[in-house]
């Protein structure tokens, strides 16, 4: 089956630990994350990811 998609935002200067967590340094930015282990599987350097990377971002979380 297909993966589901849990989006959240994260106010890095609320959580200063997760930007350090997932190496944030500029924002805005999306990240794919695999919540079983935490691994940054994509990251995106713009809000609104354009339609290739909303594609990228299917194929990551259906992947295997």
């Amino acid at each position: 089956g297909e993966a589901e998609l849990h989006p959240w935002a994260i106010d890095i200067g609320e959580r200063p630990d997760a930007a350090a967590r997932y190496k944030i340094h500029a924002t805005p930015r999306v990240a794919v994350v695999r919540t079983t282990d935490g691994v940054v599987l994509r990251e995106f350097d713009h809000y609104n990811p354009r339609q290739h990377d909303l594609d990228a971002i299917s194929r990551l979380i259906n992947a295997g």
